[in-house]
């Protein structure tokens, strides 16, 4: 009799033991799952698809679209671009999972719909690198119907608007799907869109080739049109 009951205490033990082990591992895996790192670029890719179906597809926003990851001026992947094959596109960066509604995928911009333009801080002249020049500092109109008011210049149709675009900087720049493409993050926090040329980079927003420091040092302008700002971690910006 003291013999099963030993025996009984042995097995309530094992068990107790082994439901901790458990319990362990699976609040350990739960906290790993709410890290970016976790996952590989094409699990990220897929987490990402996934969302995207979900919210722009079946919801007939829109009918296709493609995922592509962007690299860091290290070759580290820690964006993703989304581009739909009618018109939009998304910036989105990985993000660790806090407890007050973020998700682990967030966006640069609260729609799709953003326009983009290219725009520089001085040119040489009006038709510079095969394309118009205006300054607009007084404020001109985008062929989108807005005005755009800043003290730089943007490119401009020959009717003088600026032209713009609701496909992201790599569509708009004739990008060959398959090319590597770069998200550099510059000193004061923003994001500069850009494919390398030899051992320098094209900036896809002012169009201009130039060294990976010179992208870094990039600064942010007051309307922050010559860099992609910031991604934010709150609800309004998850995907």
């Amino acid at each position: 009799m003291e013999k099963t009951s030993k025996n009984k205490k042995t097995i309530v033990v094992v068990v107790s033991v082994v439901l901790l082990a458990c319990l362990c591992v699976g609040i350990g895996v739960g906290a790993a799952s709410c890290n970016p790192n976790f996952y590989s670029t094409e699990q990220h890719i897929t987490r990402i698809s996934e969302r995207v179906q979900e919210r722009f597809i079946d919801t007939g926003a829109h009918e296709s679209f493609t995922v592509s990851p962007l690299y860091n001026q290290n070759d580290e992947v820690n964006q993703f671009l989304v581009e739909f094959n009618d018109d939009g596109y998304l910036y989105v960066q990985t993000h660790l999972v806090y407890p007050y509604g973020t998700s682990m995928y967030i966006t640069s911009y609260g729609s799709e719909y953003i326009p983009c333009v290219h725009v520089r801080e001085e040119v040489d002249s009006p038709n510079e690198d095969g394309m118009r020049w205006r300054w607009a500092k007084d404020g001109i109109y985008g062929q989108d119907g807005r005005i755009y008011r800043d003290s730089l210049y943007f490119e401009v149709d020959e009717w003088g608007r600026v032209i713009t675009w609701t496909i992201s900087h790599f569509a708009a720049a004739g990008i060959d799907p398959s090319e590597k493409k770069y998200f550099i993050k510059t000193e004061r926090n923003g994001y500069i869109p850009a494919v390398k040329r030899e051992d320098k980079f094209l900036n896809l927003i002012t169009m201009e080739v130039g060294s990976l420091e010179e992208l870094e040092a990039e600064e942010i302008n007051s309307s922050n049109w010559l860099t992609i700002g910031g991604f934010t971690p709150k609800p309004d910006f998850n995907l």
